[in-house]
């Protein structure tokens, strides 16, 4: 019976690896090999591709055997072990492989090294809309696809408005993906808010950012609205620039009075009579013309009705074709009106936008003298009298 196994095992090893009968294995050596190859085939198909590696290359030192090194190759390359796969691939041309399997080795050299001259690159940026750009190429915008690069040195910018740029120069590994994460931090500038009376508040583009005095606030570069506000005093808008060159200061003095901004000339488009009164009229004309629309065409549907009828006589070929003229004037009407109604509709969006109708609100004349009253008593009388006369005179 051992002599039974062993012929059969020697058929087998030498039919399935002829290059290993030119090397004289020995029986145990081939025994061990049909061993390890069967073991490493169950653990490649189990996608175990590492423990197959492992085994194939057991075998591939008792015994070196082109078809052990192909399945090496392959193990490799689906580790994405692409250098080694190539590596491995030249190895067994060198192993005198028969000619099926020396043109799979061929093959597959040739798409190693086609593999192994490209890399990928994958880039995570924050912010979104980020540029980048390769080699001094604008390659797009951020989020980006994984970009297939050359192996090699690389040099990648990214930028974006009011934020510091990023240069930095990369290595491409071919057969590899180069994962990457930058994150841009803002420019920012210095400003400063005082107000008289201190304590308001203060909005910069919608965001609080606290109470006056404010001391060197950290905000990005760019133009931004601030709002001061402070209860029982006038709101106050000013935009202002900020630049990373020079701090900037803004100082306003609030004014008593009802609360809202007090820019001279604003016209709130809300006030614009006339656009409300275009809106009104256009909503009106487009729910008239629907209306007579859904009315001609129930009439088209009725004529239609009345005209396939068979056992129907009421009407007479005449009468039909009345009706539907008269539905299709209707309809005509409808159409008219609608159009109307949406060029009212147009024209009340242009007067809320340019605020025609809206009084500007009257602006305060600094440039007149303020007059201020004093009452000072005569200098004859008494420390009691009832009766003093008023001097007025213009404040400087």
């Amino acid at each position: 019976m051992k002599y039974v196994i062993s012929f059969v095992l020697g058929c087998f090893l030498f039919g399935a690896f002829p290059v290993l009968a030119q090397n004289n294995p020995s029986e145990e050596d081939a025994k061990k090999v049909v061993k390890l190859s069967a073991d490493a085939a169950v653990a490649y198909d189990k996608g175990d591709y590492e423990k197959a590696l492992g085994l194939y290359t057991q075998a591939h030192t008792l015994w070196a055997n082109p078809k052990i090194t192909f399945a090496i190759v392959k193990c490799l390359e689906a580790l994405k072990r692409y250098r080694e796969a190539l590596q491995a691939s030249e190895r067994g041309i060198n192993e005198n492989p028969p000619a099926v399997l020396k043109a799979r080795f061929e093959s597959k050299i040739a798409f190693l090294k086609t593999t192994l001259s490209k890399g990928t690159l994958n880039l995570l940026i924050s912010p979104s809309g980020a540029t980048v750009s390769i080699n001094g190429k604008v390659v797009g915008t951020a989020p980006l696809r994984p970009l297939p690069l050359d192996a090699g040195e690389h040099k990648i910018e990214l930028s974006h408005p009011n934020h510091a740029k990023i240069v930095q120069g990369i290595n491409v590994v071919g057969g590899a993906e180069l994962r990457m994460t930058f994150t841009l931090q803002p420019v920012t500038g210095q400003l400063s808010v005082t107000s008289t009376p201190s304590g308001a508040d203060v909005e910069i583009d919608g965001r609080s950012w606290g109470k006056t005095p404010l001391e060197n606030l950290k905000i990005p570069i760019g133009s931004h609205v601030v709002q001061i506000k402070y209860p029982g005093y006038q709101s106050v808008n000013r935009q202002v620039s900020v630049s990373p060159e020079q701090a900037e200061s803004l100082s306003v003095v609030l004014v008593q009075g009802a609360s809202g901004p007090t820019e001279v000339g604003e016209r709130p488009w809300v006030k614009s009579w006339p656009g409300w009164t275009l809106l009104a009229l256009g909503v009106a004309a487009g729910v008239t013309g629907a209306v007579l629309l859904a009315g001609a065409n129930s009439g088209f549907q009725s004529v239609k009705t009345q005209a396939n009828a068979p056992d129907s006589h009421s009407l007479s070929q005449r009468d039909l074709t009345n009706k539907w003229n008269q539905h299709a004037g209707e309809e005509r009407i409808g159409y008219g009106i609608v159009g109307a109604g949406g060029g009212l509709l147009v024209l009340s969006v242009i007067f809320f936008a340019t605020r025609v109708g809206v009084a500007p609100e009257k602006a305060e004349n600094t440039d007149k003298p303020k007059t201020s009253f004093q009452q000072i008593p005569h200098p004859n009388a008494p420390v009691q009298r009832s009766r003093a006369t008023v001097l007025y005179h213009t404040a400087p």
